[in-house]
């Protein structure tokens, strides 16, 4: 809350010692736009001419201003050839001025003539103006005091005269915040003292921040790909007037607004946003802004970016590329954007730069790849190498960098490369189970473990904060991959090797990201540790559905579903339809071939992208065949037909051949035939559930065409076109409409033809006219 403080100049030259004569720039700045009410600033360019910002009009006026301070002993007619000067420089750059106002930290000195208040040099210095065709105005602290108290100025008046803090503080805390940030992320690898950097020419940041039409920016690409290290060098070049902040996503995990704003001081996020409501250009980062999915509280993050679009900030996220179209979705709800991808370097410009440092290039082409991406190529040039390492494999590559650069296994005295390795994974997983970033010391801490791992920037202070954060989110993934492999090889009960990682969201993506490097390292443990896992009644459900979105989502030819397929009969088949389940709601993507064919770029950025989605992942042709080879095994009851139709029904939507597509519509034809064979059944799946399975079928009819001839040859033999048939059904919704017909047409428009033969126009007509009631 702002404080009722008095204006004492005392109190401005103090809190702005060394730099007082831009702070009064700046508070000539805000009085000048609101005078004039320009709530959103005024242009104006760095190092400005003459006068402080580009001109305003008003009525018939061209108005411009300029702010002197000047300090204790020197008088404002001591001054006079200063202003006069500022005249002829404002005339000379602003040739249609006629108001210029001087802004001055000092009241003119009356003239000590008997009878006249006006000295002489002001006298001078207007009529200099007017002979130059310019009104000369004067604002003093007389006029300031009227002014700042207003009751919309209180803001300004604390940050500029508050003895205490203020709102100034609160301010500069925000800026420490961000300098912290700043000060820990790299932008150029250093490689014995020689430097190289990667140039993203493409991105046009003065664009993005001068255009009207968009407010945010999302620079995306891989987990370090070099995203936080082109914010870095955006922050550097960017005038310093232009206000600047920095936030990591984690800063903003709290219970409401309030909570977060107290880290600054005693004033609210909206006390901050008012102190540069005069500024046309301002910008607010949002760095690493996929953490919000595993944040235990959104709505603070959701209403900062409100907050700040509101008061006009440019808003620019990072973001992973996996994670953009979700964020973009959920978090930016259809908002105007522009987006500029960080990609990993090719191959061929790996080459370049080792070459450039006479480096050899490892021989494992993994490791080349992993080597693409900035982040591993800096920690690779900062290790030692030996002839032999040039040989090892990506999972000894790791290993390596884990014990050089986590560990530093150099420096073993004391042991404090095994303590290093045990208070990070402390630090990393206490902030999980927590939810926050930062990590609070303890006494019982290891110090001196805490203070090597400072050293060597794994980890950085926040003193606003006041807590350890790790300096990279690729070291949090390396910790938390850690902690689950240390509980893995303890060969724990699965009750205790569950409960010491902890449920936290960030862990359970990791333990997804953990098994999948698992199945290449250790298969045969790992499927009897997930076997174990799906069997223990007492196991969390949250974690057996981790187990199967982590195997259904799995893009490798070899499908990981094999590895628990013993147990997904278990129960009645219950792990099954769980199964079935997780694949139409977690396993899917967008459809962006479909997308692109029905949208342009600029019209996908204003639309809900995620109406349109596809099946992912190997789980789908695994469980289809799973199913369609133990469909009479299964007792089939309304809620699972239903279940499954739903995953086949998204399959066949998207695929119209392939064997998955023949495993779908035959599972879909025994459907049909089971419920035609019950009469509850019948009654239960009545209408547009029927006619969801039917239209699978008939979908599917590319690879199912034998199965389907066979079925409408006797059909047809027999005419049966009446509604109590068996396949009445399935043959009237097949001629009815375009779409359910357009497959069987293609595959044999012969059967189509002859059908049509036996159930006339009239028949076709009359069951859609009671479709159409139906729906």
């Amino acid at each position: 809350m702002y404080q009722n403080v008095s204006i004492n100049w005392d109190v401005f030259n103090y809190k702005f010692s060394g730099n007082t004569r831009n702070a009064f720039e700046q508070l000539a700045y805000i009085l000048f736009c609101h005078e004039f009410n320009r709530p959103f600033g005024i242009f104006r360019y760095f190092n400005q001419t003459g006068i402080e910002t580009e001109v305003i009009q008003v009525d018939e006026d061209i108005i411009g201003f300029q702010a002197k301070y000047y300090d204790t002993h020197t008088t404002l007619s001591n001054r006079k050839v200063d202003l006069l000067s500022a005249i002829d420089k404002s005339r000379q750059s602003y040739p249609n001025l006629t108001r210029l106002i001087f802004y001055v930290n000092k009241e003119l000195s009356s003239s000590k003539k008997k009878g006249q208040h006006i000295p002489q040099y002001q006298t001078e210095i207007e009529n200099h103006g007017k002979k130059v065709g310019i009104n000369i105005e004067w604002r003093v602290k007389s006029n300031f005091e009227v002014t700042l108290f207003n009751p919309v100025m209180t803001h300004v008046r604390d940050f500029f005269f508050n003895p205490k803090e203020g709102i100034k503080g609160y301010v500069d805390h925000i800026q420490v915040h961000t300098n912290t940030i700043m000060d820990n992320i790299n932008s150029t690898i250093q490689v014995n003292g020689a430097s190289t950097k990667i140039e993203h020419n493409q991105l046009d940041l003065v664009s993005f921040i001068s255009d009207e039409n968009y407010k945010y920016l999302i620079i995306f690409g891989n987990g370090g790909s070099g995203k936080s290290g082109l914010i870095k060098d955006s922050y550097s070049s960017i005038p310093k007037e232009i206000p600047y902040f920095v936030f990591r996503a984690t800063d903003f995990e709290a219970t409401n607004i309030s909570e977060f704003s107290r880290k600054f001081g005693e004033y609210t996020f909206e006390d901050f946003l008012s102190m540069f409501e005069n500024a046309v250009k301002k910008i607010f980062v949002i760095d690493s802004v996929e953490k919000v999915f595993t944040m235990k509280n959104k709505d603070v993050l959701n209403d900062i970016i409100w907050l700040l679009g509101k008061h006009g900030w440019k808003i620019i996220f990072t973001v992973r590329t996996v994670y953009k179209d979700n964020f973009i979705n959920y978090v930016l709800r259809l908002s105007d954007y522009q987006e500029y991808e960080v990609k990993d370097i090719t191959i061929s410009h790996l080459e370049q730069i080792f070459s450039r440092h006479t480096l050899s290039l490892p021989v494992d082409d993994k490791v080349k790849i992993l080597l693409c991406n900035l982040f591993y190529l800096q920690v690779y040039m900062n290790i030692t190498h030996s002839l032999s390492e040039l040989n090892e494999t990506i999972e000894n590559f790791k290993e390596r960098i884990w014990n050089e650069k986590i560990k530093n296994i150099i420096n073993a005295k004391n042991n404090v490369h095994l303590r290093r390795e045990s208070v990070i994974c402390k630090m990393v997983l206490v902030n999980a189970n927590k939810g926050t970033s930062y990590y609070n010391l303890s006494k019982d801490d290891d110090h001196e473990a805490i203070t090597a791992l400072e050293n060597d920037e794994i980890i950085a202070f926040d003193s606003i904060f006041n807590g350890y954060y790790l300096t990279h989110d690729v070291y949090e993934e390396w910790v938390l991959n850690r902690i689950i492999q240390i509980e893995f090889n303890k060969n724990s009960r699965i009750k205790e090797f569950f409960y010491n990682i902890g449920n936290s969201l960030i862990m359970r993506k990791m333990f997804r990201i953990w098994i999948h490097g698992q199945i290449d390292m250790d298969v045969m443990r790992l499927s009897t540790f997930l076997n174990e896992s799906l069997n223990d009644n007492d196991l969390d459900s949250i974690w057996k559905d981790e187990i199967l979105i982590s195997l259904m989502t799995d893009v490798r030819q070899l499908n990981s579903l094999h590895l628990v397929e013993n147990v997904l009969n278990n129960n009645e088949f219950s792990l099954l339809m769980r199964a079935v389940f997780l694949l139409n709601t977690a396993c899917k993507v967008i459809n962006v071939k479909f997308l692109n064919t029905l949208l342009t770029q600029e019209e996908q950025k204003t639309f809900n992208v995620y109406r349109y989605t596809k099946p992912s992942g190997t789980g789908w042709a695994f469980l289809f065949e799973f199913i369609n080879h133990n469909f009479n095994r299964i007792s089939w009851d309304a809620k699972n037909i239903m279940t499954v139709t739903d995953s086949l029904s998204t399959w066949v939507n998207n695929n119209k051949t392939g064997i998955e597509t023949k495993h779908a519509g035959l599972i879909a034809l025994n459907f049909y035939e089971i419920i035609k064979s019950s009469d509850h059944l019948e009654y239960t799946l009545r209408d547009n559930k029927l006619r969801n399975i039917i239209s699978v079928i008939l979908g599917s009819a590319m690879e199912t065409n034998e199965e389907l001839t066979s079925i409408f040859q006797g059909v047809i033999e027999k005419r049966e076109n009446n509604h109590r048939s068996k396949y009445y059904d399935l043959c009237i919704q097949l001629l009815e409409g375009v779409i359910d017909s357009h497959a069987l047409s293609e595959a044999n428009p012969d059967i189509v033809i002859s059908l049509g033969s036996v159930f006339g126009p009239e028949m076709i007509r009359e069951r859609k006219d009671i479709n159409t009631v139906i729906a």
